[in-house]
């Protein structure tokens, strides 16, 4: 409450889009037991509710989403 410019819970995520900044903190660094395989250079793999998206490190750009 207050902070008008969180929007946590589901979402459409859609590659191209960006991943806001308070979801970046949210890294999976052991994506191999998830399933998923090894991010390139300069992306991770974030996990948001039951969605795996790969995002770029600096700027947050989707590349990839996993829905479970």
């Amino acid at each position: 409450y207050g902070n008008r410019g969180l929007h946590l819970g589901w979402r459409n995520w859609q590659r191209g889009t960006y991943l806001p900044p308070y979801y970046r903190g949210l890294v999976i660094y052991d994506y191999g037991r998830y399933g998923l395989h090894r991010p390139p250079r300069g992306y991770h793999w974030v996990r948001v509710n039951d969605d795996y998206i790969l995002a770029a490190i600096a700027t947050g750009l989707i590349r990839e989403i996993i829905r479970r």
